[in-house]
């Protein structure tokens, strides 16, 4: 009897046990998760409160909200220089790309009467034509992206002094279709989950990936290097459309390039928000963090404009600011690759 007894009671300790397991699990899971995700708001609500409790007066609900909506086109132009900085790719054409593409776009949308969706189209489609053309060139020529960008930048910002007589762009009316936060937040949203579905879903992501993790070993898998890259560029430019147009509706002005290099100033703060976001996005989603890293670019330009540091100083600050982040960045990649090496070799 004592046996038996035993025996029926085993598979009910049995279901405890595995549902208490499941139940621990789950709890853990969730911990992580909202663990992983504050930790990637950090850098930005750390920021707020410091700026909150050193200027009291100009810190406000307000500025969250502003910070929030104006955050988003450059986490867009970040997330395609985002599948660029993966594989290792130099591009610093994005923003030259991005204001040929207002340009271009901006200007004929309003001569032909197309509005807003044909404002996107156009400045999309512009957007992918200058990386299908720096791509083009990368793969034929085969020499390293850093030195094709920068001819492109050369080559797109004297175009843009050309083109339009020099004049830029300026729209007015149903054009700037994005000065309210939630339009914005939902565009945002959209281009999110098509980078997302990009590098997740599609053998493409795939493809970034393996060649981020070792080009060599990439190619012994059969992956044409090359091919790939050429399609990340051809990415990037196209996520610089889409930024051009998220800033040309939100602002309805973009002016041609003044001086040479100046659309460098783009790409580094596009950078920026790359380098901040794989840091604070490692525990969750990188592309999320980019975002939140958006976020804290626009705290320390808020931060450099209430300190009274002149303008010019900018972008030497920020650029520092990169440099560190690329460090902490390149340290962690460095880390990840030796860990994937004594996995293959252990296998």
């Amino acid at each position: 009897m004592r046996s038996k007894r035993s025996n029926d009671q085993q598979p009910e300790q049995q279901a405890n046990r595995c549902f208490g397991y499941k139940k621990e699990f789950g709890m853990n899971k969730v911990a992580k998760n909202i663990i992983a995700a504050l930790k990637t708001m950090s850098l930005p609500v750390i920021l707020m409160v410091v700026m909150k409790l050193v200027f009291p007066e100009n810190i406000g609900m307000r500025t969250l909200q502003n910070m929030i909506y104006q955050s988003v086109p450059a986490a867009i132009l970040a997330w395609g220089v985002s599948f660029n900085m993966k594989i290792g790719n130099w591009d610093f054409s994005v923003g030259a790309a991005a204001m040929i593409s207002a340009i271009v776009g901006g200007n004929i949308a309003s001569m032909l009467g197309l509005g807003p969706v044909g404002m996107l189209v156009l400045c999309t489609g512009v957007g992918l034509l200058c990386g299908c053309i720096t791509g083009t060139l990368y793969y034929l020529l085969k020499i390293p992206t850093l030195i094709i960008s920068l001819g492109m930048v050369y080559l797109m910002e004297s175009l843009s002094a050309i083109i339009f007589n020099g004049a830029g762009v300026f729209i007015t009316g149903e054009y700037v279709a994005l000065t309210e936060a939630l339009p914005m937040l939902g565009f945002g949203a959209a281009a999110l989950a098509f980078s997302i579905f990009l590098f997740y879903a599609r053998p493409f992501g795939y493809h970034v990936r393996a060649v981020g993790n070792g080009a060599a070993i990439a190619a012994q898998e059969g992956i044409d290097i090359y091919k790939v890259k050429f399609r990340v560029l051809v990415i990037a430019s196209t996520f610089a459309g889409l930024y051009a147009f998220a800033t040309l509706a939100r602002t309805g002005v973009w002016k041609a390039s003044s001086s040479p290099m100046s659309t460098m100033g783009t790409c580094f703060d596009a950078m920026m928000c790359v380098f901040i976001g794989q840091a604070l996005g490692a525990a969750t989603n990188q592309f999320i963090g980019i975002y939140f890293g958006s976020v804290t670019l626009q705290m320390v330009k808020l931060l450099i404009i209430l300190l009274g540091i002149k303008s010019t100083f900018t972008q030497v600050i920020i650029s520092m600011i990169v440099l560190v982040f690329m460090c902490i960045s390149t340290r962690a990649d460095h880390n990840n690759k030796l860990q994937l090496q004594k996995g293959r070799v252990t296998a």
